[in-house]
């Protein structure tokens, strides 16, 4: 009985996702000896954990700007007429190296082209941007962006102010300067993509996505695609958990904040949002920040992914809340049962000296950390097809009940 409910699972996957994959292998322009390998993480992945057609190059930018430059990496769709290695490694630098649980990532091992010419055959592409956890950087998860680039995607990403942090900071500053990060990066996007920019007529400004990762990175993404401060909610939960003294380091300095800005104590503060953004991922967002009244003035399309083990049956702001309080009318919530948070992060290389509890940050103790991988792949980039790109393959695997792997359960509008 069990082989005959994976045969039928299998079966499933390949109806609903449309095979394999849901295109050719070959990609516009190439060679065809030199099309990309039809793989996921694992090798037993199927549909859209498959990579897609495209080659992934990959290069380094950075924003110019004298208060605060931005590190850039851009992960997009590239040639490979010579059939060169998809290789490339990335390395820790001084701050990572110091972080207890960023230090386990690197160096690592990626599957994309160094400086790589871009395959402009089938641009311009979406963006996509990327904003990373808390104390996290922008090469945390690079497993995903190189998925995403390989489906016809500009992928950017950039450190932000807390990046790698794990002395005391000013934690406000990353209320406001995680959106303006985000923002920053869809403005240099129009300079990648100008006639005489780096990245000449790839990116496509009209269809543009961000995606979020824990409760800070998720924040700038849902307040640029609407969503509206609320110190109440914070407030509340901040006195119901003590232990994380978030009064005092977070609630009275945003406290502080809105009063030199004239914003209220009380209620929602004014919109951040940027009309350029068409969609958001939020993965194991937080809506504590907003509470639901914050975020129902959020109407692009949402897809939220939340891991059990991170969802605080006492917790009133979980991913969950963020799925049942926005506008959309397209959105669709993927629950990865008995997974922790640091599923979403690079996995643990092993080459670094760790402490059994920072091990935790990089690995999971139930989750294979490659099929974690494989199936967040899967549901995000179905996602980006249908919120982006409207097509019909991504929408039939985010409804309702379509529940294609084992305890991963789905609920949505599509």
């Amino acid at each position: 009985m069990f082989r005959i409910r994976i045969a039928l699972a299998m079966l499933l996957i390949f109806a609903v996702a449309g095979g394999v994959r849901p295109f050719s292998a070959s990609a516009q322009g190439q060679d065809a000896t030199c099309a990309p390998p039809m793989r996921g993480i694992r090798t037993d992945a199927l549909g859209f954990a498959m990579t897609g057609k495209h080659w992934v190059g990959v290069r380094e930018f950075t924003i110019a700007d004298a208060e605060r430059p931005l590190p850039v990496t851009a992960w997009y769709p590239a040639m490979n007429r010579d059939c060169t290695e998809t290789r490339i490694v990335y390395e820790n630098d001084a701050r990572i190296q110091e972080h207890p649980v960023l230090r386990g990532m690197f160096p690592r091992a990626g599957n994309a082209i160094p400086d790589a010419g871009p395959d402009r055959g089938d641009g311009p592409y979406p963006l996509v941007v990327f904003s990373h956890a808390l104390y996290s950087q922008r090469w945390q998860s690079p497993w995903l962006a190189e998925h995403l680039a390989s489906y016809g995607y500009v992928v950017l990403a950039t450190d932000h102010e807390d990046h790698a942090r794990m002395d005391s900071m000013d934690y406000e500053r990353s209320v406001f300067s995680r959106p303006k990060d985000v923002s920053r990066l869809i403005d240099y996007a129009a300079t990648l993509t100008a006639a005489d920019g780096a990245l000449a007529g790839l990116i496509d400004l009209e269809k543009v996505a961000a995606v979020g990762h824990d409760a800070w990175g998720a924040l700038g993404p849902l307040l640029l695609a609407g969503a509206r401060l609320d110190l109440e909610p914070l407030r509340s939960w901040c006195a119901d958990h003590p232990a994380y003294v978030c009064i005092a380091t977070l609630v009275q300095p945003l406290e502080k904040q809105a009063a030199e800005r004239g914003y209220p104590r009380e209620g929602l503060w004014p919109s951040m949002a940027d009309v350029r953004l068409d969609a958001v991922v939020s993965l194991n967002g937080w809506s504590g920040f907003t509470g639901d009244a914050g975020l129902q003035s959020v109407t692009v399309p949402v897809l939220a992914i939340e891991t059990s083990e991170d969802a605080d049956p006492g917790d009133e702001y979980t991913t969950r809340s963020i799925y049942d309080a926005v506008g959309s009318q397209a959105k669709a919530l993927v629950v990865v049962g008995g997974a922790s948070n640091s599923i979403f992060f690079a996995a643990c290389t092993g080459e670094q000296p760790m402490n059994i509890s920072d091990f935790m940050g990089c690995s999971d103790q139930v989750w294979d950390m490659d099929r974690a991988h494989d199936v967040t792949d899967f549901y995000v980039a179905a996602f980006l097809q249908a919120a982006l790109k409207g097509e019909m393959p991504g929408r039939r695997v985010l409804r309702t009940g379509v529940d294609l792997f084992r305890n991963v359960t789905v609920e949505s509008t599509f």
